[in-house]
């Protein structure tokens, strides 16, 4: 993604308006750089994006209110491949920006924010968002173990049909070969970044309970 293409001003221009706003319209919250935060911080802003409530005390209030979600948050990155969760990225709806005109969103920010407005009143269904699942397939930061962890299952399901394996498996057979000598002991980093791969590719973790000992393996999920 270029720099300097004005998406920080071209949507403070849009924002900018709501100050002046009479018609009731969401507001817009502009978090620079919201994207291409690291897995702790994804979590966390997952967690702020989900909540449809907030409560806070107005200003100069006496007390604390809890009121409906009325914003927009809208964030920015320079990177093509941002994304950090391997269950999904439903809560982002990433757009690709060219260069933004900034004189004409100043012209036209008030016809458009009317215009939301009217379509929005008017019922139209403003989640259904075409090709957003293939955008944000495209934003998706993969693992460099994922190609080769999805060509060991490729393998497993071909020759077991309906496999089960265990991260050990993987940590041998998929990253260093099933006849690998001197492998060293799997690290718990190790365990997690192998989970998650194998969340991506459709597998899930299952517990057995053999011999009075627990384990868990991993499975085709289930639609």
């Amino acid at each position: 993604m270029e720099r300097g293409l004005g998406r920080s001003l071209g949507t403070s221009i849009l924002a900018f308006t709501l100050a002046h706003a009479v018609v009731f319209v969401p507001g817009v919250t502009w978090l620079a750089y919201l994207v291409g935060a690291d897995k702790a911080e994804t979590a966390r802003i997952k967690q702020v994006l989900t909540q449809t409530q907030d409560t806070y005390r107005a200003s100069y209030g006496h007390h604390t209110g809890t009121y409906p979600r009325q914003t927009v948050f809208v964030g920015s990155t320079n990177k093509r491949e941002w994304g950090q969760d391997e269950t999904g990225m439903r809560r982002f709806l990433p757009v690709t920006c060219g260069e933004i005109n900034v004189a004409g969103a100043t012209e036209a920010r008030e016809q458009l924010w009317a215009e939301a407005l009217h379509r929005f009143r008017c019922g139209e269904p403003w989640w259904d968002i075409p090709d957003a699942e293939r955008e944000q397939e495209m934003r998706f930061d993969p693992d460099a173990w994922e190609e080769l962890v999805a060509a060991w299952t490729e393998l497993r399901a071909k020759r077991d049909g309906n496999p089960s394996f265990s991260i050990n498996d993987v940590y041998q057979g998929a990253i260093h070969g099933d006849g690998a000598r001197n492998v060293p002991p799997i690290s718990r980093a190790d365990q997690i970044r192998i989970g998650r791969v194998l969340t991506r590719l459709g597998w899930q973790r299952r517990r057995e309970c053999e011999g009075g000992k627990r384990s868990y393996v991993y499975e085709r999920a289930k639609p």
